[in-house]
């Protein structure tokens, strides 16, 4: 259910996309016990089992498939099955995995829709039936050798006409519950807060400018959490919010077009609100600094000049923030005009770095930078082709977007081949450039498109 986010971001990058390749060089409640299908012997994996895990891990993280949430080491998630129930609806298993893939016990749970956290010795996660989705959770208990789930005491909690959010997440306590909703009669998503002691379920916010506002992620696809604190955006601010007491502080302005990035490196919490600028927020009460002024993103495009001698700056954008270790990663594009025309054009894919303690002093990523060059070609036009049918093997358009960092490395997203008919924006991840080294490595499951022809 990725909603209402990547709707509007799905075509803010289409966009992009076809900017940068007109332009841009030119500038259910049973169970049963199975042995794991991962499971892998004492010896040493190969090359090709390390990179099958690491790209299962991007898959993972980007949302292709179900998180993993962990109880003493036990993984628990829902896995797709490969048949599909009378209805030709997708069916999906619980899964409960044992440490160090030493066997996995399948949960037939009706209906099962995802898992969405574990609090306590409480496992979370919503079922689907027709227009109405709810909200669970299973005790955890223990037998002599192993962790066990207890379907006969799973506890409903509230059915809404929608549930969660758009990366089927909630926040989850001892005490209560957060997450966005919509009640059957209603007519917007709200913010909801379920009180597990009092079990209660209702709006957690009434102020008209909060009423509509929505949980914040950060670039690494997580809910937001830093000191304990939420965030949540509106229109025009970003707020922070305390769960147990729901008691709000505006923390600052942002523009009704950008969606807040954010995310934490070492003690604080680094947001974007304009695009233009990065702040920090230490929390405690404080408000955000700015710590990396636009004309410091405009001083740097300007000495790399990517769009050639011929051109300017016009403007830049900040695509989204990372961390790693402690530096900060900003993708950025820089909007660009011909000398003396009105012609202009648009560069991404350019990444910036900048340590933490000394925040001001940004460095360019430049054999990622070099690498997407040769892949989109040299001082060419590039065209999109679209073809008159799915392709046999997933293919995309790119790289196009940055897609979050796993084990070290900046995972980089291409836009889905697909038929002229199909409306919908799909990303998948095509490449994945180690911060560390400066080697790109390609996923051998996705072809790409234009720069790179398909074989």
């Amino acid at each position: 259910m990725i909603r209402r986010k990547c709707m509007a971001v799905g075509f803010v990058l289409t966009v992009f996309l076809l900017c940068m390749t007109a332009c841009q060089m030119e500038g259910n409640d049973g169970n049963s016990s199975v042995r794991s299908r991962n499971a892998v012997s004492g010896a040493a994996m190969s090359a090709d089992q390390v990179q099958e895990d690491f790209w299962a891990k991007v898959d993972e993280k980007l949302g292709d498939v179900q998180r993993r949430f962990f109880h003493n080491d036990v993984a628990y998630f829902a896995e797709l099955q490969d048949d599909e129930d009378y209805d030709g609806n997708d069916r999906w298993v619980l899964i409960q995995q044992d440490p160090n893939n030493k066997g996995m016990t399948r949960y037939e749970i009706p209906e099962l829709h995802a898992v969405h956290g574990i609090a306590g010795d409480w496992l979370y996660y919503t079922t689907e039936k027709q227009t109405e989705e709810t909200l669970w959770r299973m005790p955890i208990g223990k037998t002599e050798k192993r962790e066990i789930l207890l379907p006969a005491k799973k506890e409903k909690l509230v059915t809404m006409y929608d549930l969660i959010d758009m990366y089927e997440s909630i926040y989850v306590s001892d005490s209560c519950l957060i997450f966005e909703g919509e009640m059957k009669d209603d007519d917007f998503v709200r913010l909801y807060r379920y009180d597990l002691q009092a079990k209660k379920c209702e709006p957690l916010l009434q102020e008209r400018e909060l009423i509509r506002g929505d949980l914040v992620f950060t670039s690494e696809h997580e809910m937001a959490v830093f000191g304990g604190q939420l965030f949540i955006q509106t229109d025009n601010s970003l707020y922070s919010l305390e769960p147990e007491s729901g008691e709000t502080t505006r923390l600052m302005d942002k523009k009704r077009e950008n969606y807040v990035s954010m995310v934490q490196c070492g003690n604080s919490m680094y947001i974007t609100t304009d695009r233009r600028q990065i702040y920090r927020y230490d929390g405690e009460g404080k408000k955000p600094v700015c710590v990396i002024k636009k004309d410091i993103f405009r001083k740097r495009l300007e000495e790399l000049h990517p769009w050639g001698d011929k051109g300017e700056y016009r403007d830049h954008e900040i695509n989204d923030i990372y961390a790693y270790e402690n530096r900060l990663y900003l993708s950025i594009t820089a909007d660009w005009s011909k000398k003396k025309t009105d012609q202009w054009g648009s560069t991404g894919f350019i990444l910036f770095y900048a340590d933490i303690e000394n925040i001001e002093e940004l460095g360019l990523e430049e054999k990622l930078w070099d690498s997407v060059k040769t892949i989109w070609g040299n001082n060419e036009k590039l065209t999109l082709e679209l073809p008159d049918d799915f392709p046999l093997q997933d293919e995309v358009y790119g790289p196009s977007m940055t897609g979050g960092i796993v084990d070290g490395k900046m995972i980089l997203l291409g836009d889905k081949v697909v038929p002229a008919y199909v409306s919908s924006i799909t990303f998948l991840p095509c490449m994945a450039y180690d911060l560390d080294t400066g080697e790109t490595i390609v996923n051998p499951k996705v072809k790409m498109r234009n720069g790179k022809k398909p074989d």
